[in-house]
């Protein structure tokens, strides 16, 4: 340390550096040099003392201190990820108060958001801000930056799940049309998703789709022509195009049997068919799609029977008789004559 120029010292190191090299240098010219006193005789018998200066070497406390200097010495390592001409601009500086709070206030919407794919774009959003404040530091703090960017992938990634579940791809005319009639109540993307799971048959005249008493594994939908219910032998309704087949077994989830036989009418009857197990099991990982569905096989239901209702009225008016009802929907009885119709 001593032998360092002194300018090279204060460059490198700064004022207090060369303080403490000025020190050590010092002790170490002090513990260097030594001063020995030895008695000797001389010839004639007389004791005389002699000073003499000798070297040493230095001392054990000056080695151990050269690398504390050295160290002290070296320049601290930058910690930015940015370019330092950026991050320490006047505009940068400027702007960091308005990411930052643009950031929280978009995270604090969130909490107002009713509608899943508008919270996670606010939620993206906010935390693309806290990366951005935190890259524009001189210093960032590091856990942070990270969490935060880990909360973007989160997010964007839910968000591409719910514009695929709403959106979806495009329909074809007749998808298009099958959609707006019977299933408005999904999105598009669930419609499709619905359509995926499907099989569409053509069946030909007299086929059984469900028998009653018997449990049936399948749950149809009429896309075109229409079927007969049959209750104990006897006609009971007509299943007309965009209604349910075996629905009312397959929401109640205990092994149900058809409380029916539903026989297909014409030669141009084409259903859409659904295997039971794969589609709760596919509505049960997506729960908005399973509360559109049951809403959906509710409003055919009760569609069914308001038709049913209203041909019983048009039985009466026509015939005279007089119609039963249970519980507030009106049925009547097909005789003989209607069978041979």
């Amino acid at each position: 340390a001593r032998q360092l120029p002194a300018r090279l010292i204060r460059h490198r190191s700064g004022p207090s550096t060369l303080r403490a090299c000025n020190d050590m240098s010092f002790f170490s010219r002090c513990s260097s040099t030594t001063t020995s006193t030895s008695t000797r005789k001389n010839p004639k018998g007389t004791a005389s003392c002699t000073t003499s200066r000798i070297r040493s070497r230095p001392s054990s406390t000056t080695s151990n201190m050269l690398p504390l200097i050295s160290a002290t010495a070296a320049p601290k390592p930058n910690r930015n990820i940015l370019p330092l001409d950026l991050v320490e601009s006047a505009r940068i500086k400027l702007a960091l108060p308005f990411i930052g709070n643009s950031a929280y206030l978009a995270l604090a919407s969130g909490f107002l958001m009713t509608d899943m794919l508008t919270l996670r774009c606010a939620l993206v959003c906010g935390y693309s801000g806290l990366v951005a404040f935190h890259l524009l530091h001189p210093r960032p703090l590091r856990i942070p930056l990270k969490w935060s960017a880990f909360f973007i992938a989160v997010n964007a990634g839910a968000a591409c799940f719910l514009i695929a579940d709403q959106y979806g791809g495009s329909l074809t005319d007749e998808e298009e049309y099958l959609y707006n009639e019977h299933f408005p109540m999904l999105t598009k993307g669930q419609f499709q998703q619905l359509m995926s799971l499907s099989t569409t048959q053509t069946m030909v005249d007299g086929t059984k789709l469900t028998v009653e008493g018997e449990h049936c594994e399948k749950i149809f939908f009429m896309k075109r022509g229409h079927s007969k219910l049959y209750v104990r032998n006897n006609h009971f309704a007509n299943i007309d195009e965009g209604s349910f087949v075996n629905d009312v077994a397959f929401a109640r989830h205990d092994g149900a049997e058809a409380y029916g036989t539903v026989v297909t009418d014409g030669d141009t009857v084409e259903v859409i068919v659904w295997d039971f197990e794969a589609l709760r099991e596919y509505l049960m990982s997506r729960p908005d799609m399973d509360r559109n569905m049951r809403f959906c096989f509710t409003q055919h239901l009760v569609k069914g029977l308001m038709q049913q209702r209203e041909a019983a009225h048009l039985k009466h008016l026509k015939t005279g008789e007089e119609d039963w009802t249970l519980g507030g929907t009106a049925i009547v009885s097909v005789g003989a004559d209607d069978e041979e119709d």
